[in-house]
């Protein structure tokens, strides 16, 4: 009696674990997660895999191995930039699929963002397993700003900038030995921009104006703006010193700024040295209040920023070396280590 209940609980046993073996093998999985320029369209392997790619590039596939996908499975690709949330590709309900891919393309006329990124692969809610790959910058002027916290002048062509600008502006090196900048960016949209650390940011006083900072120098309190300037299509087409001038002008105008306005029809500008023809500034003087408004304008192939400081007389050698080096690092885009 005691041997025939053995021998049940040995069969019971054995089968239970061919019942579990069975269910492992045909549970699903994903594996040969890969990131690439290019994938097969027949199969969906990928191509050309990496770890790097130029901005220009048009797309970037990423694509992933499902085992024993079931019926009603649930396939998730999530595209990050940092922190940021970018895109989410979906496949449900694909019994036979074996390969899946799916790719992040750029809008035609803007380049990708410069930085890291990541793509996550969930199947049916757990993440299996993610690929990493980076975005360089090419020679292209047309550029999307990198979304990083810093930027740190050390290459070279930053230091001959810097050379450059100590020779125009000998007030600056005191404030240069205490430079550390730090990258203020629109909540993940185009434009990014460097402020020395220590400028304190204040709340946002109008709807295009995204940074206002500010800093004692010298004794001469100087604000930092940031303003994003909306330009229509035959604006964009026509990017030159009267578009700009009228740009601003109209932005200014909408602000109240009447007498500014005015006075920036009859502001001297001239293009920024070292920089791409993407890039102008000027200086003008408002007669009732003693005060200095400095703008460089830059444009990105879609949206036209207005950098502004406003600073008196003490200040004004500090500002001018200040936007040089904010304008010349909206195109470097170098990024800390």
């Amino acid at each position: 009696m005691f041997y025939v209940l053995m021998t049940k609980i040995r069969f019971f046993l054995i089968g239970f674990l061919l019942v579990c073996s069975f269910a492992n093998a045909s549970e699903s999985y994903m594996s040969d997660f890969a990131v690439s320029a290019k994938i097969d369209s027949k199969t969906a392997l990928p191509i050309d895999i990496r770890k790097r790619f130029p901005a220009d590039i048009k797309r970037v596939w990423a694509s992933v191995r499902i085992h024993n996908p079931q019926k009603h499975s649930k396939i998730k690709m999530i595209w990050y930039q940092g922190s940021q949330k970018l895109m989410q590709s979906n496949l449900e309900g694909e019994a036979d699929i074996r390969l899946y891919a799916a790719s992040l393309a750029r809008k035609e006329k803007y380049l990708f963002p410069i930085g890291k990124f990541r793509v996550d692969f969930i199947l049916d809610g757990v993440r299996q397993g993610s690929a990493s790959f980076e975005i360089v910058a090419t020679q292209k002027k047309q550029r999307i700003a990198v979304h990083t916290e810093c930027i740190k002048p050390t290459r070279a062509d930053n230091k001959l900038l810097i050379d450059d600008s100590l020779k125009k502006f000998p007030e600056a090196k005191a404030f240069l030995n205490e430079l550390k900048l730090r990258r203020f960016h629109d909540r993940g949209k185009h434009f990014s921009l460097l402020a020395p650390s220590g400028w304190k940011a204040k709340k946002e006083t109008a709807e295009n104006t995204y940074l206002y900072l500010s800093r004692e120098y010298n004794k001469s309190a100087t604000t930092y703006i940031l303003r994003k300037i909306p330009l229509d299509e035959k604006q964009r087409s026509r990017i030159d010193k009267e578009t700009i001038v009228k740009a601003i002008s109209t932005m200014l105008m909408e602000n109240a700024l009447k007498n500014s306005a005015e006075i920036l029809q009859k502001a001297r500008i001239y293009p920024m040295p070292d920089l791409t023809t993407g890039s102008f500034s000027l200086v003008y003087k408002n007669e009732k209040v003693p005060l200095y408004e400095l703008h460089t304008l830059l444009y990105d192939g879609a949206y036209l920023y207005d950098v502004v400081l406003v600073t008196d007389e003490r200040g004004l050698e500090i500002s001018k070396f200040l936007l040089l080096l904010a304008a010349y690092s909206f195109w470097t885009q170098e990024s800390c280590r």
